[in-house]
């Protein structure tokens, strides 16, 4: 099963389906986050819209954990 599918809808615009198990961990919510960088990380779209009306109201912390691994996964060391 992939974490994500993508589906052209226009030259600007693609929907990205981020696949969520019923029970999942906040720490492997935090390592899809991550995975999700990766998928994104050379596409030349700058602006993402993120959709959380499907989530019950007890799992909308989900998204916290979910950028929090994004931002884990494109921090850079620099000297």
């Amino acid at each position: 099963k992939k974490d994500f599918l993508d589906f052209q809808v226009s030259a600007k615009k693609k929907i990205i389906l981020v696949s969520l198990k019923e029970k999942i961990s906040y720490s492997k919510v935090e390592n899809l986050g991550a995975k999700f960088y990766h998928h994104i990380k050379d596409n030349k779209i700058n602006e993402y819209i993120l959709d959380t009306n499907f989530l019950l109201a007890k799992n909308k912390n989900i998204v916290g954990y979910f950028f929090h691994g994004i931002k884990l996964k494109s921090y850079k060391f620099q000297n």
